[in-house]
């Protein structure tokens, strides 16, 4: 499922954002919970957290809806590439 999931979310982010060559996605999944990092060019964190977290809070209700998740949560994190550790 993560394959598909890390698909979808790849073809959502990479239409929003300007280096799409530097965008990365890590999926985690646990008990109850996928985690997804996104990482990107730092002048992309903006476009993709948008403004008060709009952008981002979309992407997920969008996954949500196309994807059955279950009972699980699902948490999306932007990252810049700087940041990476």
């Amino acid at each position: 499922m993560s394959d598909d999931l890390e698909a979808m979310i790849r073809t959502i982010v990479v239409s929003l954002v300007e280096f799409e060559q530097k965008v990365n996605i890590v999926v985690n999944e646990e008990v109850g919970i996928i985690n997804c990092k996104i990482q990107c060019a730092p002048s992309d964190v903006g476009r993709l957290i948008g403004r008060n977290g709009t952008v981002a809070e979309n992407i997920q209700q969008v996954v949500r809806a196309f994807d059955h998740l279950g009972s699980k949560q699902l948490k999306i994190s932007v990252v810049s590439n700087d940041e990476i550790s």
